[in-house]
């Protein structure tokens, strides 16, 4: 190596290590939609039913105030990829596809408000493609076209307990088709005591008298603590309660009516206190909101995009033994070894797409974020600048030398 090119090599060297030094990789922190805010108030959560976890959620429009708080949901209609929505005091809403990997900064438009101003609908459920409603004290049709409510009847008492009452506020609703009629969850002392379950006729809109054994009402067993049922759907023969102790504590759990007897699945997740509604698709899938009355709702993270676990098979070259070809003595054997090794086929799999109410909850690869060392490279650098100045003076000393020796000959 010359002298120039040893100086030219350290000085390249040492820029390089300055540059990756000078840049190193940043991992960007994901975003956080924090459900409380006037942007983002509560959400969609799609629940596991073998879990019981949140696996997904959306945000939505509503504040924490009682006339715009969403109290109620229905996933079985209108359509696939929307649900009917409860819209506090603005009557009812349609909520549209959402997206569940990103935080939408506009949640408003993911809802269609209908109409209906004024009614505030403490539960709604479909029966035979027909919306009910509970309004109060008063259970009814809601039109569907402009969120009109039509009174049937006053839902009245049972066992002396006024049914929508002050202290006895309708939470769920969810139509029995093997009973004929809907399951309506009542409140106790804002959450302070046991739910009650009591039935209620179709066409009249009363409470149905004796439909537990001759009692007009089943107390819900406690669970741990937990005996709110603040939203019931049933998926085919399976009752799914939403539980919880008071607005704390929510779990999935599986309701028998007539014994009023919980069985636990799983807690809904660290950051869900409580779920306000549950209902579920024409598939099953179920879906909880947040939340309860007066705006009870927690900080929610974004759904996070895990890295891809990638698929590397190991490489299985096929290597066989040499098989030498002997001719007849004397000849020289020739062995005609045949080696062959398959090619490597490395593929990335990613996580599959998910699904939320019919839209896609796509899964980016991520890749790792690693820092780069670049002491080797500093090192190295060193050395080379160091060479190239040792030579430089070493060979200046020759070229003084010669000089010299020219110079006493001439003399």
């Amino acid at each position: 190596m010359t002298v120039p090119v040893a100086l030219a090599l350290g000085f390249m060297l040492l820029g390089a290590a300055w540059i990756v030094r000078a840049s190193p990789a940043r991992a960007q922190t994901p975003p956080t939609c924090a459900v409380g805010t006037s942007a983002c108030q509560q959400a969609l959560l799609w629940v596991d039913k073998g879990s019981g976890a949140a696996v997904a959620k959306v945000l939505i429009p509503g504040d924490n105030t009682e006339t715009n708080h969403n109290d109620a949901l229905e996933c079985h209609g209108p359509a696939a990829g929307k649900c009917y929505l409860a819209f506090g005091s603005s009557g009812l809403g349609v909520l549209e596809t959402a997206q569940a990997n990103s935080c939408n900064p506009t949640p408003s438009a993911n809802v269609a408000k209908l109409g209906g101003t004024g009614s505030r609908f403490d539960a709604i459920a479909l029966a035979n493609g027909t919306l009910y409603g509970i309004v109060g004290t008063q259970f009814g049709k809601v039109d569907t076209s402009n969120g009109a409510f039509t009174p049937i009847g006053t839902m009245g008492s049972a066992s002396g307990m006024t049914v929508g009452g002050t202290n006895s506020l309708v939470l769920a609703m969810a139509w029995d088709a093997t009973a004929g009629n809907f399951l309506v969850s009542v409140d106790q002392a804002h959450g302070g005591a046991a739910s009650k379950l009591v039935r209620i006729d179709l066409s009249t809109g009363h409470v149905v008298t004796g439909a537990f054994g001759g009692s007009d009402l089943q107390t819900v067993s406690a669970d741990a603590g937990r005996s709110q049922a603040s939203g019931i759907v049933f998926v085919g023969s399976t009752l799914y309660a939403a539980v919880s102790a008071g607005d704390t504590g929510g779990h999935l759990e599986t309701l028998n009516a007539s014994m009023g007897a919980l069985t636990d699945i799983g807690v809904f997740g660290a950051e869900i206190p409580k779920v306000r509604s549950l209902t579920a698709d024409a598939s099953g899938q179920l879906y909880g909101l947040t939340g309860s009355a007066g705006g009870f709702v927690s900080p929610i993270p974004c759904p996070s995009s895990p890295t891809p676990s990638p698929s590397t098979p190991t490489p299985t070259p096929s290597s066989p033994t040499p098989t030498p070809s002997v001719t007849s003595p004397g000849g020289t054997p020739t062995p005609s070894p045949s080696v062959s090794v398959g090619a490597t086929t490395f593929t990335r799999t990613p996580t599959p797409g998910t699904s939320v109410l019919g839209a896609s909850q796509t899964r980016r690869s991520a890749l790792p974020v690693t820092g780069s060392n670049a002491l080797p490279l500093v090192l190295f650098a060193g050395m080379c600048y160091v060479f190239g100045a040792v030579a430089l003076k070493v060979a200046s000393k020759r070229r003084g030398v010669a000089l010299d020796s020219k110079e006493d000959a001439s003399e």
